[in-house]
């Protein structure tokens, strides 16, 4: 069985904006028993590269719509305009990303080094 590109788009963007809504401010904590749903059906007939990008965009949603709280508080007590407080997120989770596959350096720089 094959899935089409969009609508492995469309499962894990739904299993993305699903998993927020399980979180104590939107008060749907049953939406947490199927929010992975999608993203299990869109992984299962794919290839282990394709699974991880879509489960990358899923994960990417999750993350910002779990980070409302963030964006809330930078425009709020920070008074960084919502635009700007809108992108926090996003870049932390490029950062994140970008650090995880080990570009950034830091791992080079002797005062990061773990001493034995």
């Amino acid at each position: 069985m094959t899935i089409s590109r969009a609508r492995l788009i469309l499962l894990a963007c739904a299993s993305g904006f699903l998993y927020p809504l399980s979180f104590p401010a939107f008060d749907l904590g049953f939406v947490a028993w199927f929010a992975l749903v999608p993203l299990h059906i869109a992984v299962e007939y794919v290839s282990p590269r394709r699974a991880f990008r879509v489960g990358w965009l899923a994960g990417t949603l999750a993350f910002t719509g779990a980070m409302f709280w963030v964006i809330t508080a930078m425009n709020v007590y920070g008074k960084v305009p919502f635009p700007i407080a809108t992108l926090a997120p996003a870049c932390e989770q490029a950062f994140k990303f970008d650090h995880d596959l080990g570009r950034t350096g830091v791992e080079d720089r002797p005062e990061f080094k773990r001493h034995v």
